[in-house]
C-alpha cells in the first residue's frame, strides 16, 4: 500500500515530464532545419537538465542559418534560382499534450492522517474500501505577455 499523496505526486510528475520530453522532441526536430556556424560572441550552451542557456562568454560560438532548398522558376535565367529556407516549406505543429485524463481504481483505508491505497483491488486486504480516482490534467493557457508574442509573430507567418 501507497499514500494517496504520493501516488498522486508521482502521476503528476509522470504527465509534466512526458510534456517536457515532447516539447524538446519538438525543439531538436526543428533544429534539424538549421546548420551551425562558427562565429565570436555569445555562448549557447546546453546544461546537464537538458536547458539551453546564453552566457556571456566571450568564445567561439555557433549561429544558426537555415537549410536552404533551391527552385527554378521558368522566368529564371539558366542558372539561377530561388533559394527557400526548408523550415518554411514544413508545418510545425507538434504533439502537444491538451489534457490527460487518468482513471484509477483503488482500495483503500485511512491510516491516521493519511489514507493509504492499493493500486491491485484484486487482492484486497480485510477493511478496506473501493474507490474511483479521476485525474484531469488540462493545458493551461500562456500569459498575456506571451500571447501578444505569438499572435504578433503569427501575423508574419
Amino acid at each position: 500500500m501507497v499514500e494517496l499523496e504520493t501516488l498522486l505526486t508521482s502521476i503528476a510528475s509522470s504527465v509534466q515530464a512526458s510534456q517536457d520530453a515532447i516539447q524538446h522532441n519538438a525543439y531538436t526536430n526543428f533544429m534539424k532545419y538549421f546548420v551551425s556556424e562558427k562565429n565570436d560572441g555569445m555562448t549557447l550552451h546546453e546544461e546537464n537538465d537538458g536547458d539551453t542557456i546564453l552566457s556571456e562568454e566571450k568564445t567561439r560560438d555557433e549561429a544558426y542559418m537555415p537549410v536552404l532548398q533551391y527552385f527554378k522558376t521558368l522566368s529564371s535565367p539558366d542558372d539561377a534560382g530561388v533559394a527557400v529556407p526548408m523550415v518554411a516549406l514544413v508545418k510545425h505543429n507538434s504533439l502537444v499534450l491538451e489534457g490527460v485524463k487518468v482513471v484509477l481504481n483503488v482500495s483503500g483505508v485511512p491510516n491516521g492522517n493519511h489514507f493509504m491505497v492499493n493500486t491491485e483491488p484484486m487482492n484486497d486486504e480485510q477493511g478496506t474500501e473501493h474507490h474511483q480516482i479521476t485525474l484531469e490534467f488540462k493545458k493551461e493557457e500562456p500569459t498575456e505577455g506571451m500571447s501578444r508574442i505569438l499572435s504578433a509573430y503569427n501575423r508574419f507567418l
